[in-house]
């Protein structure tokens, strides 16, 4: 089936006032054909799930066409999901807490300025010396 859902990323933008502000804009829509300008081939790419608490999904691609993968992938579970059948996805990397830091850093990394960027840095560095945990299911409130 054909991808149905948007591909955003974030992009600098200016106001009318002339400050500049990052926003998630539409890189790639469905049946959209032609060539992407450069901006809309930056990672990080999001989808949107209007379905959860959570609305923009970060994907874990690194170019558009990673992304458009992924976000079928993203749409086949949905569809599965809503047809009743139970989907499990594998234990794995993305459960590891290392991996999970990593990825949070990454997109604080392109949506914050460098000092918060490496206040949240540091402290979760310091946060992984104290735990001793492997999984992000395993951290419990004594952790914290």
């Amino acid at each position: 089936m054909a991808l149905e859902f948007s591909i955003y990323n974030l992009q600098t933008k200016k106001s009318q006032k002339g400050k500049e502000y990052k926003a998630r804009v539409a890189c790639f829509t469905p049946g959209q054909s032609g060539r992407l300008s450069e901006a809309d081939q930056l990672p990080p790419f999001y989808i949107r799930d209007q379905r959860g608490v959570q609305q923009w999904v970060r994907l874990e691609a690194r170019t558009i066409a990673e992304a458009k993968a992924e976000a079928q992938k993203a749409q086949d579970v949905i569809e599965a999901t809503a047809k009743g059948v139970q989907v499990v996805t594998p234990r794995g990397e993305d459960s590891r807490l290392h991996a999970t830091i990593e990825t949070y850093l990454r997109e604080v990394e392109a949506i914050k300025a460098i000092g918060s960027y490496n206040a949240y840095r540091r402290s979760l560095e310091l946060f992984q010396e104290s735990c001793h945990r492997a999984n992000v299911e395993t951290v419990s409130r004594n952790d914290l």
